[in-house]
């Protein structure tokens, strides 16, 4: 499948790090590793305005068949955004959403966005997972097997059991750094 993982604007942002967002280098390489094409963009300390028809332009030129979108509570208003940007573009994009906002605030966001999935907790296995269910085009109740999810499905939010943290790091594949080279070598 085709994927493009996100990390939004940070809203009111006062300085530029010079770190990017560990967390879809990994996600995005355990993707790859099971054979999806991903690409992954950190727009953390991006403005968001000047952003957007960009990323639109993005999304109808790379026609993914999921938006992966990482979200923070710092981020959270941008991470909306983009979820309703990607619906109006195509409305066939799945719409995956994690981080530590989404994982406390699933109902809220699924009752209130665009978005299919909300990844709960840690989510590499899970992502892996869900994907690979997605690319099946397996009916909504068949979501129900993966552990550390929450959608909807009619008027009703599913919460699906909580996947345990990973043991062993070393499982992991070691995350692909270069999805972010531009800020590695700025």
């Amino acid at each position: 499948m085709k994927i493009l993982l996100f990390a939004t604007p940070i809203e009111n942002v006062s300085k530029k790090e010079a770190s990017y967002p560990l967390g879809i280098a990994y996600i995005g390489t355990v993707l790859e590793k099971a054979g999806h094409k991903v690409n992954a963009f950190d727009f953390s300390f991006e403005n968001w305005e000047q952003l957007k028809p960009k990323i639109k332009e993005m999304i109808i030129s790379e026609k993914p068949e999921i938006v992966g979108i990482s979200s923070m509570t710092t981020n959270r208003t941008t991470s909306f955004e983009l979820a309703n940007l990607t619906k109006e573009i195509d409305s066939n994009i799945t719409v995956i959403m994690g981080g530590v906002h989404p994982t406390i605030m699933y109902e809220q966001i699924l009752k209130n966005f665009p978005v299919d999935f909300v990844v709960i907790g840690e989510g590499e296995q899970t992502a892996l997972e869900l994907v690979d269910l997605i690319k099946k085009k397996k009916k909504k109740s068949d979501f129900e097997t993966v552990k550390g999810i929450a959608f909807k499905t009619g008027d009703k939010i599913v919460k699906t059991e909580a996947r345990p943290f990973i043991k062993d790091l070393d499982v992991l594949p070691i995350p692909n750094h270069l999805y972010f080279k531009n800020k590695i070598l700025s």
